[in-house]
């Protein structure tokens, strides 16, 4: 592990990649070089060469409903796993052979929705929450290579495979990671298989039922302060990528695991963060995004990022999606921010009921969201680039606080950012809601399959919500107006008269 600096913002020192010789050497890894694993008899006093180990880095498949499908998976392909990409490249500082089965089947053809909809990828039926009510189940799709297309890309591969590394991701998704570790032990039952990421670090004892050898817990120093080198980018990179300046997170948010998985926040150590941005660029970057839970956590940093950003003038497009703390927000970060390529500004709204704003540890969030939005605006972004988020499907959530949330978004004119409530092994919600989805599996907790909704706040509102609202500009003259012909803007309707 790699020692962190004790303060409240500490750094992460990243790890070194290989010296240019070496990579030039590891150009064949992708594939594998057959010269290097033939183990001949020697010659008399020549020592027998130590074969070089080999090491499998896994993607799983994800299984997701048709709305997740459309909400978040068409722009999680355009970034490549950051875990993946990092293990790859350690293990290759490491001085293994490296291979990496990306059995999400990043690529073009991911793009093409007719893909995801066929009938043969449906998996299963899935009940929605509220379904003693609505009776409402959704067909859970596969987002991936199937099962048979992951044997045939393993069996191509070489048979004495050491380790295999399956990253795997969102903890409803926990049976393609099983199904990775069942596959990966069929095909190199001598391989030591170890299985790390979200879900596992989150639900440990249901990870270790999966048969892998090892269970990783956490965030491991070492991997989080790994460069992506440029061997593992010319094999595997993307012109669209992700990036972290910082892991963890200093707020106790009731709903978030962020604080249980990398722990209280640290920054990346500067030098290493801004090398890595600038070779980014240079291979090619068109678009990044920054997945850190607070990217203004160490301000000097965040003006270091976008001072060389703005000078490297890559036309590189950035976003933060997971937004950022306001309270450091002000009118020279944002035209910063503007000027180094940010084309959109997350604006953390949630709701506009105060006491679940109290509830979820989050009573800065109102006072600090007008005038972000002004500072946004006042910095020359435009009103569909200024994201307004709000959460639906949270406990005790009924159809009128939805609609005061939305009212609320409309009335300030800026874009509405519908974000889908998600029950998080962990979390302080999930064990004090647990009554509410009692009996139902982690697979069934997935955010779109809605598993809080309630008479309340069923099933059909919340995806007619989302349909009719998200990522949608109006304003409230709009609304007046009655253009809009649904139910639901005569119900906003009325709020505003």
């Amino acid at each position: 592990m790699i020692p962190l600096r004790a303060s409240s913002v500490e750094t992460l020192r990243p790890s070194v990649g290989g010296t240019q010789e070496r990579a030039e050497n590891q150009e064949t890894e992708r594939h594998g070089d057959s010269r290097e694993n033939d183990e001949k008899t020697p010659e008399v006093g020549i020592p027998l060469l130590k074969r070089r180990k080999k090491a499998l880095v896994i993607v799983p498949p994800l299984e997701n409903p048709a709305m997740a499908v459309m909400d978040y998976a068409f722009d999680f392909v355009t970034n490549f796993p950051l875990a993946a990409l990092k293990l790859v490249s350690l293990y290759r500082n490491r001085g293994y052979e490296v291979h990496l089965l990306d059995a999400f089947n990043l690529g073009p053809d991911i793009m093409q929705r007719k893909t995801f909809f066929r009938r043969d990828r449906v998996r299963r039926l899935a009940p929605c929450g509220n379904y003693e009510n609505e009776g409402i189940a959704r067909p859970v799709f596969r987002i991936g290579l199937t099962p048979d297309e992951i044997r045939r890309r393993l069996d191509a591969l070489p048979n004495d495979v050491d380790e295999v590394a399956i990253s795997s991701i969102f903890t409803y998704c926990w049976p393609t990671s099983w199904e990775m570790v069942e596959l990966s032990k069929e095909r190199f039952p001598s391989a030591r298989v170890r299985l790390g990421g979200i879900y596992p670090s989150l639900c440990p004892e249901h990870a270790r039922q999966s048969g892998a050898d090892d269970v990783a817990v956490g965030t491991d120093g070492e991997l989080a302060a790994q460069w992506i080198d440029e061997i593992t980018w010319k094999h595997y990179g993307n012109p669209s990528m992700s990036l972290k300046s910082s892991y963890g997170c200093n707020n106790r948010c009731s709903y978030c695991a962020v604080r249980k998985l990398e722990g209280r926040a640290r920054t990346l150590e500067r030098d290493g963060l801004m090398e890595q941005l600038r070779a980014y660029v240079v291979w090619g970057l068109r678009e990044l995004h920054f997945w850190d839970s607070d990217l203004l956590l160490d301000l000097n940093q965040a003006h270091a990022l976008l001072d060389l950003l703005i000078a490297l003038k890559g036309g590189v497009s950035l976003g933060v999606p997971s937004g950022f703390s306001l309270a450091h927000f002000d009118m020279e970060l944002a035209l910063k921010m503007k000027q180094a390529g940010f084309k959109d500004i997350i604006m953390p709204l949630e709701t506009t009921r105060m006491d679940k704003i109290a509830e979820f540890h989050r009573r800065h969030l109102f006072k600090r969201f007008d005038s972000g939005v002004e500072t946004a605006l006042r910095a020359g972004f435009e009103r569909r680039r200024v994201n307004a988020v709000i959460m639906i499907g949270y406990p005790g959530q009924t159809e009128d606080d939805v609609l005061d949330d939305l009212k609320a978004i409309v009335e300030r004119h800026v874009l509405i950012d519908i974000r889908v409530y998600t029950p998080i092994p962990g979390t302080e919600d999930f064990d004090k809601y647990r009554h509410l989805y009692e009996g139902r599996g982690l697979e069934d907790l997935d955010s779109f399959l809605f598993p809080l909704a309630s008479p309340d706040l069923p099933v059909t509102f919340m995806e007619e919500v989302y349909k009719t609202f998200n990522f949608k500009l109006f304003s409230k003259a709009e609304i007046l107006a009655g253009r809009k012909t649904h139910p639901l803007f005569d119900r906003l309707a009325e709020r505003f008269r």
